[in-house]
């Protein structure tokens, strides 16, 4: 459903749309935090957030793919990376906030970053022109060395949605990321509980699991690129 606003509404507005989304989900987080709603948590953090979060992931991956259509893997596994790897930056400054100003100010300052961020984020997405290709793929395209093999061909959602395919890939997806996102939830509360981590050491360590989680994302992707023009 969002790849399909975002092809339809084009990817800068839909940026915006999640830069509003994210940070009214983060900011409306402390609001419910702060009036002990636990059900204001789960639509402002959970619903909300995620609604902006899943718009502000399909965005630039799927702009990228279109300016690199020769290193779809590698551009998709640099788009993502920000995503694995914002924990690094995020878990200290956000164990650090909850310290010092509690937790609902925690959210509403982070609420209001991402905000700002996004927006300036946003308003740098373009798509490349209608048929735009690299000069090199070009060449080889010209010359007959380009061909695209039947089981990668490019789908319209309205037909993906119909392959047996997509849906093995929809539960693989699935199951892949509740099972890591379950375990990056719990890292910082068990580094605490279980190992006796201060809270500014476990945000490190969540951290540190963020560097390889992103790392992991560029270099498969990138193997993915590699195998597939070898082919």
């Amino acid at each position: 459903m969002f790849g399909r606003f975002v092809e339809r509404r084009g990817p800068r507005f839909s940026a915006l749309v999640a830069a509003v989304l994210f940070a009214g989900g983060t900011i409306g987080a402390g609001l419910s935090i702060a009036a002990g709603s636990l059900w204001g948590f789960y639509l402002t953090y959970g619903a909300l957030g995620g609604l902006g979060l899943g718009i502000g992931y399909i965005s630039p991956v799927s702009t990228l793919v279109k300016w690199f259509p020769n290193r779809r893997g590698l551009a998709t596994g640099m788009a993502v990376f920000g995503f694995g790897a914002g924990s690094i930056i995020t878990g200290p400054i956000a164990a650090s906030l909850m310290e010092r100003v509690g937790i609902p100010s925690t959210f509403y300052i982070l609420g209001s970053s991402y905000l700002i961020l996004m927006f300036l984020g946003a308003f740098y997405i373009e798509r490349p022109p209608e048929g735009w290709m690299p000069a090199g793929m070009r060449k080889e395209k010209e010359a007959g060395g380009v061909r695209v093999q039947a089981d990668l061909a490019q789908l319209t959602a309205n037909e993906a949605v119909r392959t047996r395919r997509f849906w093995m890939l929809w539960i693989m997806m699935f199951i892949n990321i509740s099972a890591g996102m379950m375990l990056i939830s719990v890292a910082s509360p068990m580094a605490q509980e279980k190992v006796g981590m201060t809270a500014i050491a476990a945000a490190s360590m969540v951290g540190l699991m963020g560097i390889f989680n992103g790392g992991g994302r560029i270099g498969w992707a990138a193997t993915t690129s590699v195998a597939r023009t070898s082919t």
